[in-house]
């Protein structure tokens, strides 16, 4: 799978059910087509080889992939470059457009820092400026309380010396803001202009008015903490994510993805998220045995 690519690609029921080609394949067809777009997405070409017997592997058909298998071959054409590869149409425009939109956000948010990096050295150059030339500016003694009155030259050399210190707190909060400036990969980069741009579609009423757009360098930020310190891959970042944004509001109103609308959110909620995407995955034991009572003989039903 490309590296940073999403591990996830967007299924839509109606478009799977009402496809003519889908309603007239067998179950094993089915899975195996399903199967084989999953190997497409994961490969970096977004193909799968052009090769019945690795085919036939790769859908679980087994010897039964000459007997099936042309159905579902037709759902692929030839690779636009490579002889040897097969695409699903629609899946490698998806791969394409999100790459293209990857690139475009992640150039803007390259350009944006390079902005921001520029002005801030534009103001330390004034005040490297300002700070010479209040040291050119001579100093007076120092004016004890019992003096009457203060001269205008040492008012003005107080007020100078009072404007050196300040810059120089200015100056060293700007070299700690250098120093610890944002430290993140285009990976980490790209999954969270991916979690703005979902945000926007689902609640776009965050956005509107006068608010101020969140800090994509910050988010790619928290993103890189999720994997350096709490030990979360870049994939699975990207898969409880995907879970998050597939769950339905719950009965009671609350809905995941909007109490998760930062990475920084993602971070703090990894925990009960996770605990409840694997509780989610766990199969149905329930089970109900009809019984007789024994007080009165009427059919009663356990739950175990």
């Amino acid at each position: 799978m490309a590296k940073s690519l999403a591990p996830a690609f967007q299924f839509y029921p109606n478009d799977w059910l009402s496809s003519t080609n889908i309603a007239l394949m067998n179950p094993a067809q089915e899975g195996a087509y399903i199967r084989l777009l999953c190997y497409a997405w994961n490969d970096p070409d977004c193909s799968i080889p052009d090769n019945d017997e690795k085919l036939s592997a790769l859908s679980r058909l087994g010897s039964d992939w000459n007997l099936h298998g042309t159905q579902v071959k037709e759902c692929f054409e030839p690779h636009p470059e490579k002889k040897d590869r097969l695409i699903n149409s629609k899946l490698y425009r998806v791969r394409s457009e999100m790459l293209e939109y990857q690139r475009t956000k992640s150039a803007a948010g390259k350009k944006g820092a390079q902005k921001r990096w520029q002005n801030k050295s534009s103001d330390k150059e004034f005040d490297l400026a300002e700070e010479s030339q209040a040291k050119s500016l001579p100093l007076t003694p120092h004016i004890t309380k019992n003096s009457s009155s203060s001269s205008p030259s040492s008012s003005s050399s107080k007020l100078n010396q009072n404007t050196l210190l300040n810059k120089n707190l200015d100056l060293q909060d700007l070299e700690k803001d250098r120093d610890s400036c944002f430290d993140f990969s285009e990976e980490h980069m790209d999954f969270a202009q991916y979690m703005l741009n979902e945000i926007r579609e689902f609640a776009p009423s965050l956005f509107n008015g006068k608010k101020r757009p969140p800090n994509l360098d910050s988010w790619a930020n928290d993103v890189r903490l999720m994997q350096t310190e709490d030990g979360h891959e870049v994939r699975e970042i990207w898969g409880l994510y995907q879970w998050i944004l597939d769950q339905p509001p719950q009965g009671n109103g609350f809905s995941w993805k909007a109490n998760i609308l930062s990475p920084k959110d993602l971070r703090k909620k990894w925990a009960k998220a996770e605990a409840r995407k694997n509780c989610s995955r766990l199969p149905d034991t329930t089970t109900v045995v009809s019984g007789m009572n024994g007080s009165n003989g009427s059919n009663s039903k356990f739950i175990l």
